[in-house]
């Protein structure tokens, strides 16, 4: 399956530019150490790429974004800027909800966005799912004047800009552990879907899609 950056997909969002079928967007705002630009055959073509951790990385020209201070300057450029309008757009307008995965706020241009949509735009609520308790902890203080972000983790969540614990009640968890098993860790009596892959073993069985997603290193 080939992999690449077509920005008619995110800029063209009418019902007339729809995708083809075998196509599947996904949308990456950052983690970009696997991005590269491939060169094309004149100076001025070519095309974002994504490789996997155990592919060859031979003829290609470089890094799209790298991990340093001039991070937030590679991101005004192809293939992010583009998500981030996009992003911006999607965030100001209208009713909506908003969900977060596998993104523990940790980069401010990507926060700005973010929280300049929450200001703007009292109609929209975000939800995030963390990974890990200090996470979350850690965001207390940026969050607490937003009361339209929910943020979870294992033992812990941000709701109405107020931290606090939370579990299920042991009786729910008794009689509905079959509805929460999906999202719950019984064992560790914790939320389980800050964790990517359950998350979207979460997703599937919720829309009762059959099909699972497979991880793999190679393209």
């Amino acid at each position: 399956m080939s992999r690449f950056f077509c920005p008619e997909s995110v800029e063209k969002v009418g019902v007339r530019e729809s995708l083809p079928l075998s196509w599947i967007r996904v949308w990456k705002l950052h983690g970009s150490l696997g991005w590269f630009w491939k060169k094309g055959p004149s100076t001025t073509s070519g095309k974002v790429i994504r490789l996997g951790a155990q592919s060859k990385k031979d003829n290609l020209d470089e890094l799209v974004i790298y991990p340093s201070r001039e991070k937030y300057e590679s991101s005004r450029k192809q293939p992010f800027i583009t998500y981030f309008d996009r992003l911006k757009s999607y965030l100001r307008d209208g009713e909506g909800i908003f969900i977060i995965s596998g993104y523990s706020f940790g980069d401010e241009h990507v926060n700005d966005v973010i929280f300049d949509g929450l200001r703007q735009n009292n109609r929209l609520h975000v939800i995030a799912f963390m990974y890990d308790n200090p996470e979350l902890i850690a965001l207390e203080q940026d969050l607490k004047q937003f009361l339209n972000i929910s943020i979870l983790s294992p033992n812990h969540a941000i709701i109405g800009g107020k931290l606090g614990d939370w579990k299920i009640d042991p009786q729910v968890k008794e009689d509905k552990k079959h509805e929460i098993v999906n999202f719950w860790d019984l064992d560790n009596d914790e939320l389980k879907i800050g964790n990517f892959l359950n998350f979207i073993d979460f997703i599937t069985d919720y829309k009762k899609v059959p099909s699972k997603v497979e991880v793999t290193d190679e393209d």
